[in-house]
């Protein structure tokens, strides 16, 4: 087990030195499920540090699955639009990112149709691709870990 301090101590240099989050700004963490409570003390963290706002967006790879299995394929080009709506959110107000970056999940899309997948990462980096270039271009702070 990891000393909770340690871990801590680890999610304020995230924040402080990772995204530099600013008091008063808004923070977007993308995490898998397996790594859910180390995204809820990030955004403890976050609200110590002086986070307006914090969101725990979860990434769940047995529902992809389940939707590249069972879902009807014409639908996977298809994306919901409030997902371009929050994307413009996070621009307008620059809220800072941070990517939890998991590989104990993606064994769960192993065995699905690859070509499916494509199909579905496609529609996702089309729709919100003004977000990624903003990103790219250093324009909002960010980080992966």
């Amino acid at each position: 087990m990891i000393d909770p301090k340690l871990l801590e101590t680890y999610a304020d240099i995230a924040i402080t030195l990772g995204v530099n989050l600013r008091p008063g700004q808004c923070l977007l963490i993308n995490t898998a499920v397996g790594t859910y409570e180390f995204a809820r003390l990030l955004a403890d963290r976050a609200y110590h540090l002086g986070a307006r706002f914090v969101r725990i967006n979860v990434i769940d790879n047995h529902l992809v699955r389940s939707r590249l299995l069972h879902g009807n394929p014409e639908d996977l080009d298809w994306l919901p639009n409030y997902l371009l709506a929050e994307s413009y959110e996070y621009l307008a107000n620059d809220w800072a990112r941070i990517r939890i970056d998991s590989t104990e999940e993606m064994e769960v899309l192993k065995d699905v149709e690859s070509s499916a997948l494509a199909r579905v990462q496609t529609a996702q980096r089309s729709l919100l691709r003004r977000q990624q270039e903003a990103l790219m271009s250093n324009k909002h702070p960010w980080l992966v870990m």
